[in-house]
């Protein structure tokens, strides 16, 4: 009885199951979203060229409003990085003009 009890609970066991576990998983997921759209193409209320024609329009809607956000933000993006640039650039210079006023101020000044 005891030799039972020390198979099932080795650690090779555990671990053999894990792994064993996670493939299941992955193909009952893979599985069910076959059966899913076997019931749903079963039970549609339209035929299959209607379907398909509202869902083409409707992934061009998307599309569309896709292109149009991305557009957008990156309209923004490029905003915000000249912004940046154009603030970076202003500090550089007033850095170079001090350096310069300081480098002329010691040249000027031989001690």
């Amino acid at each position: 009885m005891s030799d039972v009890k020390e198979l099932g609970s080795s650690p090779e066991s555990a671990s053999g199951s894990r792994a064993f576990g996670g493939t299941t998983f992955v193909a009952g997921v893979i599985v069910g979203t076959f059966v899913g759209a076997c019931i749903a193409l079963l039970v549609a209320p339209n035929r299959g060229a209607v379907s398909r024609r509202r869902l083409g329009r409707r992934a061009r809607e998307w599309f569309e409003r896709a292109g149009e956000g991305l557009r957008e933000e990156m309209g923004n993006a490029s905003d915000r990085a000249r912004r940046r640039l154009l603030r970076r650039r202003r500090r550089w210079r007033a850095r170079l003009d001090r350096l310069a006023a300081d480098a002329g101020e010691s040249y000027a000044d031989p001690m």
